[in-house]
């Protein structure tokens, strides 16, 4: 599993716990959660959903001259970070707020540390928890709103805040266009990728039954990690 420090945790955004978190005593602990938290709902969105066929289907597709290729590792922000060792274009775009399960919640996700194997009892939990958890709050606002996860104000980067929120990026650089065909292509690629996660997002809505945003990330929408001499534990 992979385990994220306080100084990637820093690059969040929305960055809607900023004073709880920044009065807890063992933040440490608090981040192996929320890694832990991340780590089984992107396991359960892959056990319960279409979203890894989608992405097999991108990383799969041979009709370009270009083929997508995933963001290397050191471009990438903290969400798709924590999703890359299973998915390579789509990842959680939610903040996990672990605060909000109940002590009976949070033993059950601390036995689950040990698992060898996803398991329906892991299945069932993240099932009943997952909405509070991924939602966004706010002191101003009650109810139902419109929460920005982007870096502006920029209509597709918002979505209501009890949204289940999939980040999509592939690495769109090529080595060159230097041909009409090669052009074409380049940007044909770019449609068929918007095509196919507004279409996931389309069925997502449907399998969870929850309102689902697909949003299309750059390198310029997002904030990368820090640089570390390590970003993962086994």
């Amino acid at each position: 599993m992979k385990k994220i420090t306080n100084e990637m945790y820093d690059t969040r955004f929305p960055n809607g716990n900023y004073e709880y978190f920044k009065n807890l005593d063992d933040k440490e602990s608090y981040l192996d959660d929320y890694s832990l938290y991340n780590d089984l709902l992107t396991k359960y969105l892959i056990k319960n959903t279409s979203i890894k066929k989608f992405d097999d289907d991108i990383k799969n597709y041979k009709e370009f001259v270009f083929d997508y290729e995933p963001v290397p590792e050191n471009g990438q922000d903290l969400y798709q970070y924590l999703c890359n060792d299973k998915l390579s274009f789509f990842y959680v775009r939610n903040n996990m707020y672990i605060e909000r399960l109940n002590n009976e919640e949070l033993n059950k996700l601390h036995s689950f540390k040990e698992i060898s194997e996803y398991n329906d009892e892991v299945n069932s939990f993240i099932e009943s928890t997952f909405r509070k958890v991924i939602r966004e709050e706010s002191e101003r606002e009650m109810g139902t709103f419109y929460v920005n996860f982007g870096p502006t104000t920029k209509r597709d980067f918002f979505a209501l805040n009890n949204s289940l929120v999939i980040g999509a990026r592939f690495y769109e650089y090529v080595s060159a266009l230097d041909t009409n065909e090669q052009i074409d292509a380049y940007y044909k690629r770019m449609d068929y990728f918007e095509d196919k996660y507004k279409e996931l997002e389309s069925i997502l809505d449907d399998e969870l039954n929850s309102y689902v945003k697909v949003i299309e990330y750059s390198e310029v929408s997002i904030k990368e990690l820090p640089e570390t001499e390590e970003k993962s534990l086994k």
